[in-house]
């Protein structure tokens, strides 16, 4: 990957600057869903907003950053790129078809934003963008956040996917020692477990999303298996060596990180769960919180 110009940093400072001072919290180079984000912000009501900005006007740079915008779980995403796109008809009904497949998913989409205008336009910013960006959110919380949903049938939702007993779920059922690589690997196997993940990422960001996306990095980085059930001994599932000897191929200094978000991660989903059974429902939303149907 090519270094970022100065024109693509300017671009995030200033939008990073402007959706700050409107919406809440946000960070630049932001991971998210196993990329980095220019520019992440999440409002005061939930809503995640994903802003990507292809400066670099060649078409490889184009088609990596709206995978990238793709792969985003965000409420609203954003596209801003160099005016040379904008001049290209391929790359345009590319991006019409990005935009119909995240409507048909219940994303709110930006069309293509002419980053020019916000290097050289404080007014396009000030007005303009900030429009397109107070609708798009408009969009985004009529599609369905949990406001509506009445105490008891948030507890009862909560105790659904967090302490329901299937194959995938149950976090009590699983090994601590394992519980982290189950819920990466089983995470899109059942409705429980994808639910689960949606609320760690919007309710518990920095106390179990975030270690838990830098925990699976780290043993992507290294292959350390994901194992399909505690019991994992290493031959019998097709691996040449176990658990322990792959974990002590791994580097001293990250061995001890991968310990440390172990252990960060237990510690803060054992109080959730007990708030839970105690009446407290989970923090955050999923796709299916705002469905009368779905409790």
């Amino acid at each position: 990957m090519s270094p970022e110009t100065e024109e693509h940093k300017k671009i995030k400072e200033i939008v990073l600057e402007n959706l700050k001072a409107t919406y809440g919290s946000g960070l630049k180079e932001y991971p998210d869903s196993g990329n980095i984000d220019d520019v992440f912000v999440m409002t005061s009501d939930g809503i995640a907003i994903f802003v990507e900005n292809v400066w670099a006007s060649n078409k490889n740079n184009f088609y990596r950053d709206l995978n990238i915008l793709r792969n985003s779980e965000a409420n609203v995403k954003i596209f801003i790129v160099n005016p040379e796109i904008l001049k290209d008809n391929k790359l345009q009904r590319e991006y019409e078809k990005a935009i119909i497949s995240e409507r048909k998913r219940g994303r709110a989409i930006s069309n293509l934003i002419d980053g020019s205008r916000i290097l050289t336009d404080p007014n396009f910013v000030d007005s303009n963008f900030s429009t397109i960006v107070k609708k798009l959110i408009s969009e985004a919380r009529k599609v369905g956040l949990p406001s509506k949903k009445r105490p008891e049938e948030r507890l009862k939702h909560s105790k659904r996917i967090l302490l329901t007993r299937s194959d995938y779920q149950g976090l009590d059922q699983w090994a601590s020692d394992n519980l982290m690589e189950n819920l990466l690997l089983h995470a899109k196997n059942s409705l429980e477990t994808s639910c689960l993940m949606q609320h760690f990422e919007t309710g518990y960001h920095d106390e179990l999303w975030i270690p838990l996306i830098e925990y699976q990095k780290l043993i992507e980085k290294y292959d350390y298996p994901t194992v399909p059930c505690p019991k994992f001994r290493g031959v019998d599932y097709g691996y040449e060596i176990s658990l322990i000897e792959s974990f002590e191929r791994i580097p001293e200094k990250d061995r001890k990180r991968l310990l440390e978000l172990k252990k960060q991660f237990l510690q803060t989903l054992d109080a959730t769960i007990f708030g839970v059974q105690n009446g407290v429902p989970l923090k955050g939303w999923c796709d299916f919180c705002s469905q009368d149907n779905h409790v």
